[in-house]
Formats: structure tokens, C-alpha cells, sequence
């Protein structure tokens, strides 16, 4: 399914845990040996009492037979062959990697002009960063959550997007004075701030996170689309 939809040039984002899915990259429109040679497993072709060559060739007829049997002709696999496809690694650098957070930008002025849409985002984002820094929040009782959701509330009404970076100095020093009707240290204290600011530090400068958060952006439309 996923094949013929390349086929018919409609994209596709694929999620794999198992790790296989990198096989829709290997395409061989002239099924020969030489194509297949470089993915032979020398220890496996040496079990089986094969020399590559011999397992290149056994593989090619067996691609063959079954792309035969299946009624797929040669220029049907040149179509799959000539599909754009990239295989991003999130966390890690044998592909293309991806920044899971990047830049929060400010929502379209639909989502702005739906306040249950917009309370929704702001949820959502809120939820994804408290979860990064392991802090537990609840949208009427968390402190940590009230703050950030005030922040992006502030900014994103304004049309201003945020960055991690940003984010972490309005943490430090919101852009206002209060939270609801009460003042802004009482509520919570600077110091606590610096702390859940010092959190997001952390992460950000993490050596084994850097990984997460270089790349492409994590934009659906761009990962689908040049």
C-alpha cells in the first residue's frame, strides 16, 4: 500500500520503531547482481555456503520471481526508484536529523480567534515541556503550568513566536506583573522561577539532548512537501 501510494505521488510520513521501513529505499529497477551486492551480509551468504557474488545473484533471480509472479514490471519499480525519500533520525545522526522543539510559533488567526482551539495548543504545549524536564502538570493546580501557559498566552495573542532559548528568559522574568489577580512573586517567587528556568537550561545544553534538537524543523507540511 505504502508503494503504490509513492507511486501515484502521495506522500507519506512513516513512523518506524522496528526499524525496517528504510527498505522501501532499496530499489533495483535493472535487478542486477552488482545492485544487490553491497546489501549482501557476507556472515549470512558464508552460513549458507555462498560466496557474495553467488548471494547476489541467488538474491536477483529471488527479487526477480517474485516481482514476476506479482505482475510488477521493471518500469513500475523505476517509478518507486525515482520517489524523493529521506529517513530522519530523530536523536540521532545516521540520517537526517530532526528538532523536535525548534521555534513555537505563534498560531494562525484562526486558532487565535477560537478560544477553545487556542486553549487546546496552549495545553498541549505546555504538557509536551513540563514533560521534557519530568515536572508533573496539571492546567488548575501547577504553578510551573500556569506560568508557561500565561507566557505563551502573552506572547502568542501578541503574534510573536517563542524559542526554547526565549522561553526560558520570560521564565526567569515573565513580561508581566501578575497571574490571575495575584502578584506575580506571590503567586510563584523569583527564585522558584530561576529554578524551573535552570530545568530548561539543563536540557538545552545537554550534550546527550543536542541531538533532538538539531535538524530539520518538525513541520509536517515541510517533511511532506519541498
Amino acid at each position: 500500500m505504502i508503494e503504490e501510494a509513492a507511486i501515484d505521488n502521495i506522500p507519506s510520513i512513516i513512523i518506524d520503531p522496528k526499524g525496517d521501513m528504510g527498505n522501501l529505499c532499496l530499489t533495483f529497477p535493472n535487478l542486477k547482481p552488482e545492485d544487490f551486492k553491497p546489501w549482501i551480509d557476507p556472515v549470512d551468504a558464508s552460513n549458507r555456503g555462498e560466496s557474495i557474488d553467488e548471494a547476489a545473484a541467488a538474491t536477483a533471480k529471488l527479487w526477480k520471481n517474485g516481482l514476476s509472479k506479482q505482475h510488477q514490471d521493471p518500469s513500475r519499480i523505476k517509478k518507486l526508484h525515482d520517489v524523493d525519500t529521506t529517513i530522519y533520525t530523530p536523536g540521532s545522526s545516521a540520517g537526517v536529523g530532526i528538532n523536535i522543539l525548534g521555534n513555537f510559533d505563534a498560531p494562525s488567526e484562526e486558532i487565535l480567534d477560537d478560544a477553545d482551539t487556542f486553549a487546546a495548543l496552549i495545553n498541549t504545549t505546555v504538557s509536551s515541556l513540563l514533560a521534557l524536564v519530568s515536572v508533573k502538570g496539571d492546567a488548575l493546580r501547577s504553578k510551573e503550568f500556569l506560568l508557561l501557559s500565561t507566557i505563551f498566552s502573552h506572547f502568542w495573542r501578541k503574534r510573536e513566536s517563542l524559542s526554547l532559548e526565549t522561553l526560558i528568559g520570560q521564565i526567569a522574568s515573565p513580561p508581566f506583573k501578575k497571574i490571575g489577580v495575584l502578584n506575580l512573586n506571590d503567586f510563584y517567587p523569583q527564585n522558584r522561577r530561576l529554578e524551573l528556568a535552570m530545568l530548561f537550561n539543563n536540557v538545552l545544553s545537554s550534550v546527550g539532548f543536542s541531538s533532538w534538537i538539531e535538524g530539520e524543523p518538525l513541520d509536517i507540511q515541510s517533511l511532506l512537501y519541498d
